[in-house]
């Protein structure tokens, strides 16, 4: 009888597990999609996932902890799978590689907690919950490891739920959520107000446009320059640019999102932005601050210094440049006032003007697609 119950609380136990690890398959997927898709994640009042997920030590060896979690979880889920299909022939081993696998998760999860909180100085819920499933799992694990293996076992219908089923939950969860994100960055572009406006007042002046300016389709990007996704459409909408072959024409107008976490210094890039084009480097500075090995300098003050200065903009100009009252402070207000005029708040958001055809606000992940279907296409003979 003994014999018995031992059984029956080693296979709960090794469903816990699986279920544990499904968890964290779809708490580290929402992760690494954020981090493939460069996307800014949900994350709560205060939470700052962006800025946690960006910094160094979001990347061990130059892999985003994301995906080293999704992999983890995904091991924990096989393991936990293999010992149910498989039984007691392997389970003991089974059982000591996901013990040395959870304890590994939950001093990892351990060091980047304390990382969050001591060096980075920000919240990430998502992470948090990782932590949170790391540490059940592990301390499910050591319960599993206190029985022998079951002998004489065979998978249950429960087994396979928790082991299949288990699994395409969190996935279908994961698709949902991925759809949602997605719904609501089209929905602030659906937001945008259009109407009655002019490309006037909305094309800004020429230093800030890169094109000819009797181009058929004229792009117009309101962005923020430490906007994970802003950083991510860069190469996309240059090659599109360069696809256009002088029939294409960009615009930029800044939206600094300086009340997010790790956009602080969103006002201070933008300034800059406005010296380069006094001197005709406004593209070139642009191109140098959406940069992926500039990502780390364009949240720093020291680092907008020395980016500035490679650009010719001495170290006195900028201070200057960055006073509330300067011209270049004002011309990024003026940008955020033409914004807020249409409700393009999001970003990136794209306005797009073409021949003949009324202007439509986009989102990142429809610019270049509607841009090279027709009728636009037709525009610009790509």
């Amino acid at each position: 009888m003994s014999a018995v119950r031992i059984d029956n609380r080693a296979v709960l136990a090794n469903r816990i597990t699986a279920l544990l690890a499904w968890i964290g398959v779809f708490v580290s997927g929402v992760l690494s999609y954020g981090q493939a898709a460069a996307k800014s994640i949900p994350c709560g009042i205060g939470a700052g996932c962006d800025a946690v997920s960006q910094h160094e030590i979001g990347k061990w060896f130059g892999v985003p902890v994301a995906y080293i979690g999704l992999g983890g979880y995904l091991l924990l889920g096989s393991l936990a799978v293999a010992r149910m299909l498989l039984g007691s022939s392997v389970w003991e081993r089974l059982v000591k590689i996901s013990l040395l696998g959870t304890l590994f998760g939950f001093v990892a999860s351990l060091y980047f907690v304390h990382a969050q909180i001591s060096v980075i100085r920000e919240t990430c819920t998502w992470c948090m919950g990782s932590a949170i499933v790391m540490t059940l799992s592990l301390i499910a694990t050591g319960w599993l490891a206190s029985f022998p293996a079951p002998s004489d076992y065979k998978p249950a219908l429960a087994d396979n739920g928790f082991a299949i089923g288990g699994l395409v939950l969190a996935l279908g969860a994961l698709g949902v959520y991925v759809g949602t994100m997605e719904k609501s960055i089209a929905d602030a572009a659906m937001r945008v107000d259009l109407g009655g406006v002019t490309p006037e007042q909305i094309i800004p002046e020429a230093a800030k446009t890169l094109g000819e300016a009797d181009a058929p389709i004229t792009i117009v990007e309101f962005a923020d320059v430490n906007c994970p996704a802003c950083r991510s459409s860069a190469p996309k909408l240059k090659g599109l640019f360069q696809e256009g072959k002088g029939k294409i024409r960009l615009a930029f107008r800044h939206v600094p999102l300086v009340k997010l976490t790790g956009h602080e210094k969103s006002m201070h890039a933008a300034v800059i932005s406005e010296l380069a084009a006094e001197k005709g480097r406004f593209w070139a500075f642009m191109e140098s601050a959406f940069s992926t090995e500039n990502e780390k300098r364009v949240k720093s003050e020291s680092g907008l210094l020395a980016l500035a200065a490679e650009h010719g903009i001495t170290a006195q100009e900028v201070r200057d440049a960055w006073k509330p009252d300067s011209p270049q402070t004002l011309k990024v207000v003026s940008d955020m006032d033409v914004a807020m005029q249409i409700n393009a708040l999001g970003t990136p958001t794209f306005v797009v003007f073409a021949r003949g055809l009324p202007p439509v606000a986009l989102s990142a992940n429809r610019v270049t697609e509607v841009i090279r279907a027709e009728p636009y296409r037709s525009l610009w003979g790509g």
